[in-house]
């Protein structure tokens, strides 16, 4: 993409506007610094005329008046240099109000009417580039709807799969504590078989033990009645 071309009258314009500012700067630079010589050769004046003169007279010797005539060097060297920064301060201002003048009269001399720019070329390539930007724009956005429409079909699968899968595990859910609950009543019934049989047996186990017994105790008696000497003789081995 190439630049804008600048017109004759704006460049000078902007030159004569950069020229003024910087003529402007350096007039206040040599305003301050004359400002400041100005206070620096007061002080000295000031310094000059209160300079305290001892009351010995034998002290008002050359030096004194050598120290004087240094004073004197140094106010005639400031006022030097302050005439020299004022014709220099002049100059500049002449040169200033001279520049300006020109600035002006090259201002007024040149066309009203900015010399007019051939951008047809730049245009016409804005225009295939906004145009394919456009084209771009509407693919970009079909493709958008496209990905809504799936979008929506997806999140209405995904909620119509979570929906059935929590009935499905509801019922597994219902199944299982069914399952469980049977599971339980099937083994407290065997369990209740089971002690049935079981109590059934130590009874009849009991029974005949207690019959065993009782055939034990009669066969002994019947025993001690045939033969009471052996009997006898077998109790006092005992004791």
């Amino acid at each position: 993409m190439s630049r804008p071309v600048r017109t004759s009258t704006s460049s000078k314009a902007a030159e004569a506007k950069s020229n003024t500012h910087f003529l402007k700067n350096r007039v206040e630079e040599l305003e301050a610094e004359v400002t400041s010589l100005k206070k620096r050769l007061d002080d000295l004046r000031k310094a000059k005329n209160t300079t305290v003169h001892k009351k010995q007279k034998e002290y008002v010797t050359t030096s004194t008046i050598e120290h004087k005539s240094g004073d004197d060097l140094k106010v005639s060297d400031l006022q030097r240099r302050m005439d020299d920064l004022n014709l220099q301060h002049t100059k500049e201002m002449e040169d200033l109000k001279r520049s300006h003048r020109d600035s002006l009269q090259k201002l007024k001399k040149a066309p009203s009417s900015p010399t007019p720019c051939n951008h047809e070329e730049e245009i016409a390539a804005l225009k295939r580039k906004n145009k394919d930007l456009q084209s771009e724009n509407e693919e970009l956005k079909l493709f958008n709807e496209e990905l809504k429409t799936e979008n929506s079909a997806m999140r209405e699968k995904f909620e119509e799969l979570f929906a059935e899968l929590s009935i499905k595990e509801a019922q597994w859910c219902e199944k299982e504590e069914q399952l469980n609950l049977k599971m339980k009543l099937q083994w407290g019934e065997k369990y209740r078989e089971w002690m049935e049989v079981t109590e059934k047996k130590i009874a009849d186990l009991q029974a005949a033990n207690d019959l065993l017994g009782a055939h034990l105790n009669m066969g002994a008696v019947r025993m001690t009645l045939k033969c009471p000497t052996r009997s006898y003789m077998k109790n006092r081995e005992d004791r």
